[in-house]
């Protein structure tokens, strides 16, 4: 059994393999101010609850884009299963080629999101991720990092949106099925979601033109993932668990 963590700006997303089946999946508030101690009897409680808190673990993998949350995160790992977790960064074996230079600046959820496309699909790929920020990143058939985009996420666009525009109050994020929108809430909804809709495939069309690789398949993941792909036909594949998936794979290979 494998622990696996992916550490986002806004969530947590954890959970637990059998070998190549992800069996449980829990997703948790990102704070800054939670303890080791509390990470590690929140860990507890989660195992606890699905029968698992004495289980004898073979590891487990954290890939983190907040510092702060690392450090506790790691230490209640250590509390919750006595075992210190193996950190992604790009000193680990990937198969991913980076630059000697840009590749430092390339954050450890993008490096587990290309390893795991990578090697599930093969490539060259765009793989786009739906999180706090939106990115699209592109990596040719031999594992080399191409380039890598990154827009304001849904998230950050709408609470900008209902932040600043005093009559517009928070609507769900659905995305409509016209955009010949016949009221507030929908006009709304299709601003923010078709939006991203319309960014998405004029990147994607771009940066097939710009490589020159027409063929490149497109694999999409993230929070708002499935409701952004009822509005579009270009994604390839649709995995709402590439990040994990990319865990158990990079931990398979450093262990």
């Amino acid at each position: 059994m494998l622990l696996v963590f992916d550490v986002g700006n806004t969530n947590i997303c954890v959970g637990v393999y059998d070998g190549e089946i992800l069996t449980h999946s829990w997703r948790l508030s990102t704070n800054v101010e939670r303890t080791r101690d509390e990470m590690g009897l929140l860990l507890r409680s989660l195992l606890d609850n699905a029968s698992l808190l004495h289980t004898i673990f073979e590891g487990a993998i954290i890939s983190s884009v907040v510092p702060a949350v690392t450090q506790a995160l790691e230490g209640g790992v250590r509390r919750a299963i006595g075992m210190t977790p193996l950190i992604v960064t790009n000193q680990l074996r990937l198969d991913i080629r980076l630059d000697k230079g840009a590749g430092n600046e390339v954050g450890a959820d993008r490096l587990v999101n290309c390893v795991a496309a990578l090697k599930l699909y093969g490539g060259p790929i765009i793989v786009v991720d739906y999180g706090t920020a939106s990115k699209y990143d592109v990596i040719a058939e031999d594992g080399t990092f191409v380039t890598g985009i990154t827009a304001p996420g849904i998230g950050i666009v709408s609470e900008a949106l209902f932040a600043r525009a005093a009559l517009l109050g928070r609507v769900p994020l659905t995305l409509p099925d016209s955009t010949l929108v016949q009221n507030t809430i929908e006009s709304v909804q299709m601003g923010i979601l078709g939006g991203r809709v319309g960014e998405t495939e004029y990147f994607i069309r771009r940066l097939r033109a710009e490589t020159g690789w027409t063929d490149m398949k497109v694999i999409a993941t993230g929070g708002f993932v499935t409701t952004l792909a009822a509005g579009t036909d270009v994604f390839d594949v649709v995995n709402e668990n590439l990040t994990l998936e990319g865990l158990r794979i990079i931990f398979d290979m450093n262990k």
